[in-house]
């Protein structure tokens, strides 16, 4: 089951939504933005709606200033009544770490991989570093498995942002891949 999350989906081009949700067979789609706590927001965006963040997060200025929902991924997956195990990608411009803090109930209980964007050199204290994350995913009993993606400055070649993997410490994967090592 996909539980797709995108807090201004009713702004997006429909025909291509239905383009990619037609290739998933069990998937619920909610306009809201990801916090750490359920409420309201201003998502700061530009007129192509690449980018946007919530204002409190907003590292650039945009065109756009749209009042949203806010809800946490535990309040999210108690009304979605989740069940089972699961892998969670989260890619929201700096708010990975609310998101992570609103969900520490789902996470520990039933996710057993995380996807997410992490910063590496923050350019002000309201986008967290890839130090803060790691941190509290270590907390939630997770450890760093891989690499999957990156970003950098196109013009000084310098490393900005992240994709990494996590896993649950004591998931076959990190425990295999520690299996491995000490051979």
């Amino acid at each position: 089951r996909f539980v797709l999350v995108e807090p201004l989906v009713s702004r997006h081009d429909q025909p291509s939504i239905a383009r990619f949700t037609s290739r998933i067979q069990d998937w619920k789609m909610w306009e809201c933005a990801l916090g750490e706590s359920d409420g309201e927001g201003s998502m700061m965006t530009d007129s192509n709606l690449y980018g946007g963040a919530l204002r409190e997060r907003s590292r650039v200025s945009h065109e756009h200033e749209e009042r949203v929902v806010v809800r946490s991924l535990d309040s999210l997956s108690g009304e979605l009544a989740l069940a089972g195990r699961g892998i969670l990608k989260l890619d929201i411009q700096g708010g990975e770490l609310d998101a992570l803090k609103g969900g520490r109930q789902l996470i520990t209980d039933r996710i057993d991989a995380l996807v997410l964007e992490v910063t590496i050199d923050p350019p002000d204290a309201r986008t967290p570093s890839y130090d803060e994350v790691h941190a509290l995913l270590r907390e939630m009993g997770f450890t760093l498995y891989d690499d999957v993606g990156m970003w950098r400055d196109p013009k000084t070649g310098a490393l900005l942002e992240k994709d990494v993997l996590y896993v649950k410490q004591q998931h076959p994967l990190a425990q295999a891949r520690r299996a491995k090592q000490v051979q």
